[in-house]
């Protein structure tokens, strides 16, 4: 019978791939530039904000020499590794890995909301991004430094946009008006001529339309007397920029060159292979052991003892001993941040799983709206963003195998209290599984709560209590509908007894194409 392993963290997920979006200008001089990335979760795949790479030297401006030296374009795929204690991680280029992404193919995966760390990141406007920030009489976008450290830098989303004279005149999808200096080495005006950005109409509120500026504020007050952060356009992601994208008054284009995406690596799997596979009435569940079942808890938040998770240390020690019994090897993983969260993910995603049955992924943390769950650095992280790295592109190895993610999610507030029931936020407002062969279950649904008790949460300890009653007579479809009746009768009765009327509620998506019987 399979062992529990405590896992010991030996891998370091603070390093990772990304795009390169960006080369802007540093200084006036021209023989400097910075270097703008986005993350690269997978091939084609891209997540979270953009950023600022720092070179060997710690540096975020580079030599021209430095970034010719190293090969490095926009378009470039390169290894990062984040580093800080205190603060914000810094991100420092480890090597460019030679390999190149098309950059139109960023603009579909970008999504508008903060912290979502399974998608690109992305703004209707400027208060949308950058709440501090003020419109000067000219149109110029600037942060007072007694206000606070830089507002850093985000994707915005433009409606119009015009440049001229050095600079970039533009309307943002909130309706600011908006001129900053130009710094994009690849899309600039010349001479006297006013180029127009031919920016889409966006058919709908959450369409992205073709056309992003990343605004930059640096990383230091930029006046004489160090008073004031100045926004500049630092990068521009253009979809058929400089083909369809730019047009002069004089009806001339602009021209550049395009960069093709990387070519498939042979052995991916695809769409097609589904066709041709023979969907049997069950799952196959006949290795020992069936797979692994991995388990995060995150209990205690750094430098925030009110949001501890009393009572989680007897889910994870119900669901370790279910798990064991069902004959899966058990992980188990604590208090991650929310960068770790995915390093365990693709940790387990990058190894070889042939000879196992399936994949159970729990994890047991506080929640947010837009399908977050949080770190313990108290980052929230896209339930999407643990799911992705098992797509078949990813973990082949997984390919028509089951893969199960099961969600505990609270939000610590000020009404938890050790006397009594511990409310959990909604969870599952709209996150369904994108590939064949995965479940998502979920402790509550949009408009209920997900209680916790100081012996363990109502819906993972009535999970344990189902899936040990009936593994084998009933598939996993069953029993989940049986662990909501459940579910929704123990609520019903703890919160009555404390006089909070309000029902639990958990949830299944799934696209399951068999019967999984334990």
């Amino acid at each position: 019978m399979p062992a529990i392993a405590r896992s010991d963290k030996s891998f370091s997920p603070n390093k990772g791939l990304a795009l390169v979006v960006g080369l802007p200008q540093a200084n006036n001089e021209g023989n400097t530039s910075l270097v703008f990335c986005i993350e690269a979760l997978e091939q084609g795949s891209v997540i979270g904000p953009p950023f600022s790479l720092h070179n060997d030297e710690g540096r975020y401006i580079w030599t021209n020499d430095q970034i010719r030296k190293e090969g490095i374009e926009r378009g470039s795929v390169i290894e990062f590794e984040r580093k800080g204690v205190l603060g914000p991680p810094k991100t420092y280029y480890l090597k460019n890995t030679n390999e190149k992404l098309d950059i139109d193919s960023v603009i579909p995966q970008l999504q508008f909301g903060g912290s979502r760390l399974y998608t690109g990141e992305a703004h209707h406007g400027i208060k949308d991004a950058f709440p501090t920030v003020k419109i000067s009489e000219k149109s110029c976008l600037y942060q007072d430094a007694k206000e606070g450290s830089s507002p850093g830098c985000a994707l915005i989303n433009v409606s119009k946009a015009l440049l001229v004279d050095g600079r970039i005149n533009f309307i943002a999808r909130l309706g600011e008006n908006c001129s900053l200096r130009n710094n994009c080495q690849r899309v600039r005006s010349s001479g006297i001529d006013k180029v127009h950005l031919q920016v889409q109409v966006p058919l709908s509120e959450q369409d992205v339309g073709n056309c992003f500026l990343l605004v930059n504020f640096g990383e230091k007050p930029t006046t004489a007397n160090y008073s004031r952060y100045w926004g500049v356009c630092d990068a521009m992601l253009l979809k058929n920029e400089c083909g369809e994208g730019c047009t002069t008054e004089r009806g001339s284009k602009l021209s550049a060159p395009n960069i093709p995406p990387i070519p498939p690596q042979g052995g991916h799997p695809s769409h097609s292979n589904l066709e041709e596979t023979e969907v049997p009435e069950c799952y196959e569940m006949t290795s020992c052991p069936h797979g692994k079942c991995v388990i995060i808890n995150n209990k205690n938040f750094n430098g925030h003892p009110e949001y501890c998770r009393f009572g989680s240390e007897h889910d994870e020690e119900a669901l370790g001993r279910l798990f064991k019994k069902l004959s899966f090897t058990v992980e188990i993983w604590n208090d991650l941040d929310a960068y770790k969260m995915l390093g365990v993910a693709r940790e387990i995603a990058a190894q070889d799983h042939r000879a196992f049955d399936a994949l159970f992924f729990i994890v047991m943390s506080h929640g947010s709206h837009g399908d977050t769950i949080w770190g313990v650095d108290g980052i929230s992280i896209g339930i999407q963003g643990l799911m992705l790295p098992f797509k078949p592109i990813k973990c082949p190895t997984l390919m028509h195998k089951p893969k199960v993610f099961i969600m505990q999610a609270c939000r610590g507030s000020y009404s938890e209290s050790n006397a009594g029931p511990m409310h959990d936020s909604t969870l599952a407002s709209g996150t369904t599984p994108q590939e064949v062969d995965f479940l998502l279950a979920c402790a509550s649904a949009p408009g209920y709560c997900s209680t916790r008790l100081k012996t363990g949460s109502i819906f993972i300890q009535t999970l344990v209590d189902v899936f040990k009653e009936q593994p084998h007579s009933c598939d996993l479809i069953e029993m989940l509908t049986k662990v909501n009746d459940k579910v929704i009768k123990r609520s019903t009765k703890v919160e009555e007894a404390y006089s909070q009327p309000s029902i639990q509620v958990s949830t299944v998506s799934h696209t399951l194409r068999s019967k999984l019987y334990l």
